[in-house]
């Protein structure tokens, strides 16, 4: 179907010469554009246009005429041909008498004279026809287009009434030459049924229709709220029943004989200006809107079993759709700060990458910001938005210089294509956050005509753009929290595997009682305790890694199988020796060979990871009562509480904490544990908790607690945890609590 564009009238006087010949270039390079035609075309294109007005306008008109005088300018592009018109009611004359056979080769010597210009003006075009009619000189242009932007949307269907068989077909065959869709019907009846039945863009009623049967059928359309706004257009012989027609509702008329250029251009205007076009535009605006936000595709509801690719890709047609764009990106922010090609469209080439398609989008990503430099990156239009956060629209990108639009010039080139006018949108999340930009290229009418990006549409589309962002958002964390509970299960299969490292019950010897505790902070933790009881000896440890956590609970495994394979290894070491030979000396020598040993292979194997153990481990002979201890590094230190004296003693430190120095020295403590005295140990957790106002519990706290009447050892036990947890109340647990205690009865 041709596509019209509006026309332009210039003055065709000497005096303003200059101004109509810049008007004109100006107005050939905004259609020639349009038409999507090289820069060399346009510019053969303008030659041609300049050199023949100059022409019309020294020659066509003379002293005698009046200064009133024009050039009316017309173009109209069609899927293959961009042809422009001057139209003059000067004297005739025809520029081919000008343009004689030139031979450019022939020396400038022995050339006639004049002609040059014109011959040079009319080779410049595909086409060039001159033809006076109706008191009109008209001058036609014609470029074959190169490109031409397909557009899928459907041609403008008319609905024909004419009753005179012969006047029928030929008015259906002169419609459906340029383009339009057309069916008739011989009766009123059947016209109007037709219309109630499908949603025609027009009617037309042809000059054979009786005065009668038209004024029937306009009448029963202003009486029809479902049709009534049917746009109609009207063929008469004579103005009288032209008034009478348009006082009954049609919108418009042509009187015989019909001229069918200007019926195309009655018909384009009535269609861009009717309410039902509008009415239909506000219907497939509502629709894209829905198709985003409400639809009914259970893949692209929002949820964690949405098809995430799906839902982007339509997001991209339904907003294409708006704009009816010939072409869309997608472009998605990454880590890295960079714009990835998410999905490429492109409705005239067929071409779709990313999305739903197999295909690869091999074009490399855009950086937001210099590698070397870290300079932002405001010369690619995708770029700047993505950094500004504010939308971009531009006219002709081949005529803008704010932007670097090379790799669009060789997009088109490679694919023989034109890329016109542009929309480039930010993603922008519910914390203004860019996450990725929409670009869309080449908007289209109704007709196919390439426009320029409405402001207004534009603003629905960033509402839009801003709710995709949402959703892709909240996606992003539905995965997120997914990947969290697949490792939430991990961490709970960790603590289950941490607590076979602590005993299952800790040891039942008479003479003794034992009470232990343990309440890690987190799944997982890097406090641990441990108990060893045989051949009249118990070993009792307690240990704190610098850290809380995975990497503290790993390390606390680490710990304590080096220690159960140390003092295995120990205990071999004595039962080997004879009965006499194991004196208290020997016996320490041992338990500082587990330290020494422990702390040697940290250091020589995970020194880079910077983390250390506190540990106070004791050994002691049950029948006696004697203790050997290394305390290496534990605070707060464990107590002895002594039952004859109600004192308490504190076990300092003996030794750094493991892991720290390859030097490190430690020195076994001796001292021993009388009837009913008791041996307190616990981890920093316990003195650091904090109530709802942020005040530690501190160790004096809980040595008051061991001050207290001497009682059995799970008694001592609960009133030490019930402190605990009395003091924290609701607050988060910050630390790991571990803590034991060994009591000698009576």
């Amino acid at each position: 179907m041709p596509s019209n564009i509006p026309p332009l009238i210039v003055p065709a006087t000497a005096d303003k010469l200059g101004e109509t010949l810049s008007t004109l270039r100006d107005y050939v390079a905004r259609v020639g554009h349009l038409a999507g035609l090289s820069q060399r075309a346009i510019y053969n294109l303008k030659l041609a246009v300049d050199e023949i007005a100059t022409n019309i306008i020294h020659y066509a008109y003379d002293d005698t005429q009046h200064d009133d005088i024009t050039i009316v300018v017309t173009a109209s592009i069609t899927r293959d041909k961009l042809t422009i018109i001057l139209e003059d009611t000067g004297n005739v004359y025809d520029p081919r008498n000008q343009g004689r056979q030139i031979d450019i080769d022939k020396p400038l010597d022995t050339r006639e004279f004049g002609g040059l210009g014109i011959y040079l003006a009319l080779k410049s075009v595909d086409k060039f026809h001159y033809e006076y009619m109706d008191g009109c000189n008209r001058n036609c242009f014609t470029m074959n287009r190169s490109v031409t932007v397909q557009t899928t949307s459907k041609p403008v269907s008319i609905l024909l009434y004419e009753s005179h068989n012969g006047a029928r077909s030929a008015l259906i065959d002169k419609l459906k030459h340029d383009g339009y869709s057309v069916e008739t019907c011989n009766s009123r009846e059947d016209i109007y049924r037709g219309l109630l039945r499908d949603n025609y863009d027009i009617l037309i009623i042809g000059s054979s229709v009786t005065h009668h049967d038209t004024f029937w059928l306009l009448k029963r359309l202003m009486l029809t709220p479902d049709i009534k706004e049917t746009p109609t257009l009207v063929i008469a012989e004579n103005t009288d029943f032209v008034l009478h027609c348009l006082e009954l509702g049609a919108k418009d008329y042509m009187l015989e004989p019909v001229n069918m250029r200007l019926l195309s251009m009655r018909i384009e205007t009535i269609i861009n200006n009717s309410s039902v076009t509008l009415r239909g535009r506000i219907t497939k605006l509502s629709q894209h809107i829905k198709n985003i936000l409400l639809s009914d595709d259970p893949d692209i509801r929002f949820g964690r079993n949405m098809n995430f690719d799906r839902y982007l890709e339509k997001f991209l047609i339904e907003v294409q759709g708006i704009y009816n764009a010939d072409a869309g990106t997608l472009y998605m922010r990454t880590e890295n700060d960079s714009l990835r090609f998410a999905i490429v469209r492109t409705n005239s080439l067929k071409l779709t990458l990313g999305g739903m398609s197999n295909n690869e989008i091999d074009f490399p990503t855009i950086p937001l910001y210099d590698r070397e430099t870290g300079e932002a990156n405001h010369h690619n239009v995708a770029s700047h938005v993505a950094l500004s956060g504010r939308s971009i629209n531009i006219a002709d990108i081949y005529e803008n210089e704010e932007f670097d639009f090379s790799g669009t010039r060789w997009f088109d080139k490679r694919n023989h294509y034109r890329s016109v006018t542009t929309l480039t949108v930010p993603l922008k999340d519910h914390t203004d956050k860019v996450i990725g930009v929409v670009q869309l290229i080449n908007a289209q009418d109704e007709t196919g005509n390439i426009v320029a990006f409405d402001t207004t549409h534009q603003m629905i589309v960033e509402a839009l753009c801003a709710h995709t962002a949402v959703i892709v958002n909240n996606f992003r964390l539905l995965k997120k929290q997914d990947h969290l509970i697949k490792l939430e299960n991990d961490l709970k299969i960790g603590r289950r595997i941490q607590r076979d490292f602590m005993p299952k019950e800790v040891p039942q010897i008479t003479g003794w009682q034992i009470g232990a505790r343990f309440f890690p902070a987190r799944e997982v933790a890097g406090d641990f305790y441990d108990f060893f009881a045989n051949d009249n000896t118990l070993i009792a440890v307690i240990a704190d890694v610098c850290d809380k956590g995975v990497g503290a609970a790993l390390f606390m495994a680490l710990t304590r199988s080096l220690l159960r394979a140390f003092i295995s290894q120990a205990r071999e070491n004595v039962l080997a020796m004879s009965p006499r030979s194991r004196t208290r000396d020997v016996i320490a020598t041992q338990l500082k060979r587990v330290i020494y040993n422990t702390n040697d292979y940290i250091l020589a194997h995970h020194y880079d990871l910077n983390m250390f153990t506190t540990l106070f481990i004791a050994m002691l002979i049950e029948d006696s009562g004697r203790m050997l201890y290394i305390n290496a590094g534990h605070t707060p230190a464990p107590v002895l509480l002594r039952h004859k004296t109600k004192t308490l003693e504190s076990l300092r430190p003996t030794g750094p904490a493991m892991g720290m120095f390859e030097d490190a020295a430690y020195e076994v403590g001796v001292t021993e544990m009388k009837t009913g005295d008791a041996l307190f140990a616990y981890t920093d957790g316990l003195s650091d908790i904090k109530n709802q106002r942020g005040e530690t519990l501190g160790d004096a706290e809980i040595l008051h607690l061991l001050e207290s009447e001497w009682q059995d050892a799970d008694d001592i036990m609960a009133q030490v945890e019930d402190k605990l947890f009395n003091h924290m109340g609701d607050s988060p647990q910050f630390d790991d609590m571990t803590f034991w205690l060994v009591k000698r009865n009576p």
